[in-house]
């Protein structure tokens, strides 16, 4: 069934709701861990250099009329059922947003990632957060529709970005071969699906080659009831030690020096709940 944008928002805000009640802030968490991924990566509020570069990006990006035709292998959008786009629709709209892109950005920059593995390019917002924390890490990232994939790449030459790898495929074929070359991931972001089969599929593939310090980060877990379920599954993995619920991001952590399975939802401390992420 199809149902409008407009319904979609609005069931988003009130699992949103439900979300918030029971999320924590770090005046409730007792865990060290846990506690550090909270003031490192949710409630710094320093300005680093990149974000000023992207701010402006994004800028040019909405003000592009360009015409793209949308190839979707994933469950589709949440605001735009055409298949054909202007650039600066999907920025506005498709594009992560600057609080998420931070996260992204800051996880990379706290933990060291080597590796980035990102499977849904779009634009190459998302992108830039992650290889702009450090030059030094190579960030490899899939987008299935080639037109978006053509559009990203140009941002990216363009910037002169090093560090990036940019492949145009689907998100199955793409992994085939990727997982034959890499040895192990240190961090994987995954956002282009949004089935539950798709989801679950992904991360079967992707958990042999992750470590103690490795971290997965999933989009939009309550985007459908069959994310959520796929998310509750994922989650309670044996291998699974910290599972962080953002709301907009579940994020997992597989350190087995970490005896008791922790499982938190957290929003910021000053975040209220008008302050919906989908907002902008």
């Amino acid at each position: 069934m199809q149902f409008s944008p407009l319904f979609i928002q609005i069931r988003l805000f009130l699992r949103y709701l439900g979300f918030y009640r029971q999320a924590k802030t770090k005046y409730d968490i007792d865990s060290p861990f846990v506690s550090t991924f909270i003031e490192k990566v949710v409630e710094d509020k320093r300005e680093y250099y990149a974000f000023s570069l992207i701010r402006w990006l994004r800028l040019q990006l909405r003000k592009d009329k360009r015409i793209l035709q949308i190839k979707d292998h994933g469950a589709g959008s949440k605001v735009a059922r055409s298949t054909s786009r202007t650039v600066g629709n999907i920025a506005r709209h498709g594009a992560i947003n600057k609080r998420l892109g931070k996260y992204l950005f800051r996880m990379a920059h706290v933990y060291h990632p080597k590796l980035i593995l990102e499977l849904g390019t779009s634009l190459g917002i998302s992108t830039l957060y992650l290889a702009l924390a450090d030059s030094r890490q190579q960030v490899i990232t899939v987008e299935g529709s080639p037109e978006i994939a053509e559009r990203a790449a140009e941002t990216i030459y363009h910037l002169r970005i090093q560090n990036i790898s940019l492949i145009q495929d689907t998100f199955d074929q793409a992994l085939t071969l990727l997982l034959k070359e890499q040895p192990q991931l240190d961090l994987v972001y995954l956002d282009g699906d949004h089935r539950k089969g798709s989801t679950i599929r992904y991360f079967n593939q992707l958990l042999p080659f992750f470590h103690p310090k490795s971290i997965l980060v999933i989009a939009d877990i309550y985007w459908s009831e069959e994310m959520q379920q796929a998310w509750q599954e994922i989650k309670e993995h044996p291998k699974v030690s910290v599972a962080i619920d953002l709301f907009d991001f579940g994020i997992l952590f597989f350190d087995p020096g970490i005896r008791e399975k922790l499982d938190f939802k957290i929003v910021p401390a000053r975040l209220k709940p008008w302050r919906f992420g989908f907002f902008r």
